[in-house]
């Protein structure tokens, strides 16, 4: 081999070994009038071109080596607000090396989960199966599980039984599927099928194990350690004793793969909650379905820690910042709980018992709810917004000081109160959009590592990523978005003074902080809105000549932002705030996913 031979044999297998550690700059967008998926060079951003699949796409991902772009149709929820039950979903794969669709999978009956198991070698694909009505026939749910290097079904996981929820050890190990009971024929008699909880492993179609429940499962989560899997079962709360019963927490032993325990874990539980830095389960109870009175059990391993009290009308657990412990928020008052040691003794009061005695100066009174809430980093402070008996937001916005251990402010937003009849459209536009929601955010939950996340516009349950609140890098201020009023209040949260309102368009969805930190976002139905953080002004108001706003994908690694609108890509850079350009062939675009920067693939075999 002459000397240039050689070198150019050396200049191909460099080239190859990059393109082996470095995927290519494009993503992948779904068109769903008519379905596709769009290849988009993210470089130059040029349309690439389009691969016509199967209607109805409901969700996608990618597979961790960037080999593989996965569509869901027919799945459970979709853009259209339907839950299809007209076809099983199935599964499109396109080979990102060729842009071509090499396979489709059928899965199971209204899918609704998608999850990478062994650093992308399996993919899972949970089904809830489908009751059976006049026009289908009645199918069971299933759990998929496809050899991502071969793109074939190595098992179906079947329970017989409708599907409830499924959880996974981290290694794939175990997959444990809830499945739900049947109802009797005749009314007042028991159930003709009793709940059930199934364990299979990845490589076997035969389950490891399947224990029968005595009642629904609410909530299901391994501890950390993953010894123990609990059963959240909410009871059914009733003012007539003997029609009364408790919630309990079904405990299950990883290893023996049976229940080791069951707590009463008091009425009315609100949730299962295993915190992410420490051994602590907690669940947030009432004592009565009289008394609102709120109880705190902690388990530990398959232990229960004695029941303590706290506020009224328990809401929900969250941290922040970097607080060693987590914060326990009722009706009436925010308590400590640290990671180690017992409950802090002192709390804010958020809402003072009645005849209890006037508050010190300079401390208020919340009047509601707390609803989605926000860290103010820098500031030892918090924001939340203010909701209603019914969960519609009000016009308040609390800040409450942690180092003071008081409610600083309670600020008026601007939003107004809300005419039954109004608050009742809007309940109802809510759900219509609730499954949009599910799937159009998605990639928001997957730049947080959390593939899943619902929330629903006008009623709020607090989970992250927050769409009403944002606030400044440093937290010196707040941005509220208002969803009657269709703008932003900027707050400033030393305090409390409103600095002004910035109108968003019609259709708020969300607000929250650019990459870079330079510039709050707000999305609409037609409008992109920056504000300078630093002057509190309107830097840019964005309107679409034509159509609407699908979603915002959120590009924190290249600091940018990339609206999917009706018909185009708009991609902003949020260093400089600006529009960087708009790639038009587009057709009622989703969903976007792109490839993991960090991702390293193997060069392809013959």
């Amino acid at each position: 081999m002459t000397r240039i031979a050689r070198h150019f044999a050396l200049l191909v297998l460099l080239a190859t070994s990059v393109w082996a550690i470095a995927p290519r700059r494009e993503l992948y967008v779904v068109n769903t009038k008519p379905s596709s998926i769009a290849v988009v060079d993210s470089e130059n951003w040029k349309l690439l071109g389009t691969v016509p699949v199967d209607p109805n796409p409901s969700h996608i991902v990618i597979d961790p080596q960037n080999r593989f772009v996965y569509v869901l149709h027919n799945g459970l929820l979709n853009p259209s607000g339907l839950a299809f039950t007209k076809d099983p979903s199935t599964l499109t794969v396109l080979d990102i090396e060729s842009r071509k669709v090499v396979k489709t999978i059928p899965l199971g009956w209204r899918t609704f989960r998608m999850s990478f198991l062994q650093d992308g070698r399996y993919l899972l694909c949970y089904s809830m199966g489908t009751p059976g009505d006049k026009k289908t026939k009645k199918e069971p749910g299933s759990v998929t599980i496809i050899d991502t290097e071969k793109n074939e079904t190595t098992a179906t996981l079947s329970t017989a039984r409708q599907g409830g929820e499924i959880v996974f050890t981290s290694d794939a190990s175990k997959i444990f599927v809830y499945s739900l009971g049947e109802a009797a024929k005749k009314k007042g008699a028991p159930l003709a099928v009793k709940p059930s909880l199934t364990v299979f492993s990845l490589d076997s179609e035969k389950p490891l194990a399947e224990i029968e429940l005595d009642g629904g499962v609410a909530a299901m989560a391994l501890s950390r350690d993953e010894k123990f899997l609990y059963l959240l079962n909410r009871g059914v709360p009733n003012k007539n004793a003997s029609k009364h019963r408790d919630g309990v927490v079904n405990v299950v032993d990883v290893a023996s793969l049976k229940i080791v325990k069951s707590h009463n874990v008091g009425t009315w539980p609100r949730g299962l909650s295993v915190d992410p830095k420490s051994e602590a389960v907690l669940v947030m109870a009432q004592a009565s379905a009289k008394d609102d009175k709120g109880k705190l059990f902690q388990l530990n391993g398959s232990e229960l820690i004695p029941a303590v009290d706290i506020g009224r009308d328990p809401q929900f657990v969250k941290r922040f910042g970097d607080e060693p412990g987590r914060f326990l928020l009722t009706y009436d008052e925010l308590r400590f709980q640290p990671d180690s040691g017992a409950l802090a003794s002192s709390f804010v009061a958020l809402n003072p018992k009645k005849g209890a005695p006037p508050a010190a100066p300079g401390v208020e009174k919340v009047g509601g709810f707390p609803g989605e809430t926000i860290n103010l980093p820098g500031q030892g402070k918090i924001a939340f917004t203010v909701m209603n008996a019914l969960g519609a937001p009000t016009s308040k916005l609390a800040i409450v000081n942690l180092k003071d251990n008081k409610v600083e402010r309670v600020v008026t937003t601007g939003r107004g109160s809300v005419k039954f009849g109004k608050f009742m459209g809007a309940m109802a536009l809510s759900i219509a959009l609730s499954s949009l929601s599910y799937y159009a955010n998605y990639s928001i939950a997957q730049s947080l590592n959390q593939p899943y996340f619902f929330y629903n516009v006008y009623v709020f349950t607090p989970a992250a990523p927050n769409l009403q609140l944002s606030s400044s890098a440093d937290g010196k201020f707040v941005y509220a978005l208002n969803t009657q009023t269709n703008d932003i209040t900027m707050i400033d949260s030393a305090d409390g003074k409103v600095l002004g309102h910035v109108p968003v368009g019609g259709g708020g969805r969300r607000v929250l902080l650019s990459p870079g930190g330079k510039f709050a976002a707000a999305q609409s139905s037609r409008q992109i809105t920056l504000i300078d953080t630093a002057t509190n002004k309107k830097h840019l108001e964005h309107q679409l000549p034509d159509g609407r706003i699908n979603t915002l994908h959120v590009d924190e690694a290249n600091r940018r932002l990339v609206a999917l609108t009706s018909k185009s890509l708009l991609v902003m850079d949020a260093e400089q705030g600006k529009v960087l350009t708009t790639v038009d062939g587009f057709s009622e675009p989703q969903f976007l996913v792109e490839p993991r920067a960090e991702a390293a693939r193997e060069p392809r075999r013959p």
